[in-house]
């Protein structure tokens, strides 16, 4: 009820009794729902206001035709695919939250009716949540792999970055689920958000004793790294440095840099000599992926 269905203030305690009467009797056999009748309550039960010799299937539907529940769905859809970052408009996602509220009340909360009323209207694309979201563990790492065309790598080196990341997987911290929004961002998760990301690029182990910076800079090249990026350069006409670093940000970030941002990735390509070579390039992704930026969705 407060996690999935309602939110907090929206039941009672004695609600939250009489569902777990109704309950009874419910389990799994053969990896399938199975219903014991010898083991189930059969008495009167008083759920949200309504009585009833309620079963399991019961108490859902009963939680699914609460207004509060159509409500929390939808904020929760928000937050999941939308925005869990302070958005730029305040209305936003009380607007959105009432349109999807609207549709699950009308499909009796399927999700598919909103699912794709959200993901085809107009407000999922409003400049004003586009990079409002922060990445996951996951997100990042697949994120990376696919966006990079990186290799995948050592899967046992990403699943110990996951868990350092704060995202072990399968093993959700609470019956809540994951952190999300700001929760995934400190100090330790961003350093390991950087060398994973410059693992993935480099093929440099985080748990090397060197540092990434000493390795990259001292001879890192794209053979020895397994990964020629160049691919994430076609199309574009003009290789000098500004015009790459402005393609890639483009390309490769959720949200617009500033001409102060772009600088330093300007510098580096220039004090290399400005031809934007295969293992510049490759120096020049490890500084985009450690930007802020690039951790926004």
């Amino acid at each position: 009820m407060e996690l999935c269905t309602l939110g907090a203030g929206h039941y009672a305690e004695q609600d939250v009794r009489e569902a777990a009467r109704a309950l009874t009797g419910a389990g799994v056999a053969d990896a399938g729902y199975a219903f014991n009748r010898d083991a189930h309550d059969h008495g009167e039960k008083s759920i949200l206001g309504r009585t009833g010799r309620w079963q399991a299937g019961d108490t859902v539907d009963l939680l699914l035709d609460e207004p509060a529940c159509a409500d929390w769905v939808s904020g929760k859809l928000y937050e999941h695919f939308v925005a869990d970052l302070e958005v730029g408009r305040a209305d936003h996602r009380e607007q959105t939250v009432l349109q999807l509220a609207r549709t699950l009340r009308t499909s009796s909360c399927a999700l598919a009716p909103a699912l794709k009323r959200l993901l085809l209207d107009e407000l999922f694309y409003d400049a004003a949540v586009i990079g409002r979201k922060m990445k996951s563990p996951i997100q990042l790492v697949v994120g990376t792999i696919k966006n990079l065309g990186t290799p995948t790598r050592d899967l046992g080196v990403l699943t110990d970055q996951l868990a350092l990341m704060g995202q072990s997987l399968f093993r959700p911290p609470t019956v809540a689920g994951w952190p999300r929004g700001r929760e995934w961002i400190g100090s330790a998760s961003m350093l390991a958000r950087h060398n994973t990301c410059f693992y993935l690029i480099t093929g440099i182990n985080p748990r090397q004793a060197i540092t990434g910076s000493e390795r990259l800079f001292g001879g890192i090249t794209a053979q020895s790294a397994r990964h020629d990026p160049g691919f994430l350069l076609e199309g574009l006409d003009s290789r000098a440095p500004a015009a790459v670093v402005n393609w890639l940000t483009d390309r490769l970030l959720a949200c617009p840099c500033s001409v102060a941002d772009k600088q330093p990735l300007v510098a580096y390509l220039n004090d290399r000599g400005g031809k934007v070579t295969p293992d510049d390039l490759l120096g020049l992704l490890v500084l985009i992926t450690a930007m802020p930026h690039y951790q926004l969705t």
